[in-house]
């Protein structure tokens, strides 16, 4: 018998451009529409599941799917569906996950998804939709997963009604227009594990009553245009493992006009699950913290284009999982403490554009992992430590515009998978090492502003982007 679903898959089909489908396998054949691509059916040969989910769908989608009565399961993600959102879908009163991410969708969010009394996950991210986010959608008593991220044209205050979603597991609203400030009645979503508010243009200060989200994991506010203090009752989400509240718009040669003020709550040092902390491009001040130092767990450090002063803490070399850490852009002055040597798993070291002094510590050629390492801009003295040549997996090596002395290390020439070099604007003197030549991947490689003398390797001569030609003879 012919499943009463089939006119609606036809004319899914006839929408979607089924004929240019990745995979249409039996699609409009006399075989059971559950041999169909991406169809799973009931014992009565109800549609429950279609799942077309990066299966190159172009055209819209049909309100002819509201018809699918006992769906459960719509993933349609990853395609290149166009227009707007059917309202018919709001026919399907026992669909459980809406999946239309990555796709190209416009229009508003239709009001109507909020009779669907099932629906446990809606992810609409990614498309074009714009207008308000409806408050409608806190009728959504199931839900658990709500994600409208990346569709940047979503405008308006966030509504204070999505507080009214008891069991809600996720909540991602960054990257789109949002404007006002968070919501203090986020504080009463008790089951919340996700908040991505980022990249929007939220305003005011950071509710300290997030701190009642107890089994909050990700915290993620970055991007915006929020001022004030960080609240040092964040310290008390014990299970946060991620705190992003970041401004790239602040870093650079601009000054930070707004954003977060103050210094770093010590208290921050209690979040003993955290693995990733981005406060970069604020207007911090300060010191950093040594209590930061307690982290065990911690991954990534990103502190960079803040006001912060001092020196940088050796307890910073306790972090035995840290892949990146980057302090750039501060007013950091004292040496580079030589436990930076210790951190074994770090890929990415950035202290330019501060105040450091003395020499280079030697003891950074232990970092076996790093891919950047990035001193430039600062007033380090001394010589190139030759150690620097055991670094076999860096790739961008900065130590440009410091006061470093001295001849080139030919031991530079073991880094074979270095692809910038730059040691511009210093003191250096001598010869150019000519075993540089063996570095077969270099991309970039910036010797000008130095006392340089001898003649260039012929093969340095032909890396992409070099300042050598114009100062020096080719050998």
């Amino acid at each position: 018998p012919t499943s009463p679903d089939r006119p609606a898959l036809v004319a899914f089909y006839d929408s979607t451009d089924g004929d240019g489908w990745t995979n249409s396998d039996n699609w409009l054949t006399d075989a059971p529409v559950s041999e169909w691509h991406g169809v799973e059916v009931d014992d009565n040969r109800r549609v429950i599941a279609l799942r077309l989910d990066r299966n190159y769908l172009v055209g819209e989608i049909p309100p002819e799917l509201g018809e699918l009565s006992e769906l459960k399961t719509l993933f349609l993600w990853a395609n290149y569906l166009n227009g707007g959102i059917p309202p018919e879908l709001a026919k399907l009163a026992k669909l459980e996950s809406l999946n239309l991410s990555s796709n190209t969708l416009r229009g508003e969010i239709p009001t109507e998804l909020a009779r669907l009394p099932n629906l446990v996950e809606l992810d609409l991210s990614n498309n074009g939709l714009n207008d308000k986010i409806p408050p409608e959608l806190a009728k959504l008593a199931k839900l658990e997963s709500l994600d409208l991220s990346g569709n940047f044209t979503l405008f308006g205050a966030i509504p204070t009604e999505l507080a009214e979603l008891a069991n809600l597991r996720t909540l991602r609203l960054d990257s789109n227009a949002l404007s006002g400030e968070i919501p203090t009645e986020l504080a009463n979503l008790a089951e919340l594990r996700i908040l991505a508010l980022g990249s929007n243009y939220l305003s005011g200060e950071i509710p300290p009553e997030l701190a009642q989200l107890s089994k909050l994991e990700s915290l993620q506010l970055g991007e915006n245009a929020l001022t004030g203090e960080i609240p040092p009752e964040l310290a008390q989400l014990a299970e946060l493992r991620t705190l992003i509240l970041s401004n790239h718009g602040s870093i650079g040669d601009i000054p930070p006009t707004n954003g977060l003020s103050g210094e770093i709550p010590t208290e921050l040092a209690r979040l003993a699950n955290l693995e990733i902390l981005r406060l970069e491009g604020n207007a911090l001040t300060g010191e950093i913290p040594s209590e930061l130092g307690e982290l065990a767990n911690l991954e990534i450090l990103r502190l960079e284009g803040n006001a912060l002063t001092g020196e940088i803490l050796p307890e910073l070399g306790r972090f035995a999982n840290l892949r990146t850490l980057i302090l750039s852009l501060n007013g950091l002055s004292g040496k580079i403490p030589p436990e930076l040597g210790r951190l074994a798993n770090l890929w990415i070291l950035e202290l330019s554009d501060n105040t450091l002094s003395g020499e280079i510590p030697p003891e950074l050629g232990q970092l076996a992992n790093i891919r950047t390492l990035w001193l430039s801009d600062n007033a380090l003295s001394g010589e190139i430590p030759p150690e620097l040549g055991q670094l076999a997996n860096i790739k961008t090596l900065y130590l440009a515009d410091n006061d470093l002395s001295g001849e080139i290390p030919p031991e530079l020439a073991q880094l074979a998978n270095i692809e910038t070099l730059s040691l511009a604007d210093n003191d250096l003197s001598g010869e150019i090492p000519p075993e540089l030549a063996q570095l077969a991947n270099l991309r970039a490689l910036l010797l000008g502003g130095n006392d340089l003398t001898g003649c260039i390797p012929s093969a340095l001569t032909d890396v992409p982007h070099n300042d050598l030609s114009y100062w020096l003879p080719t050998c």
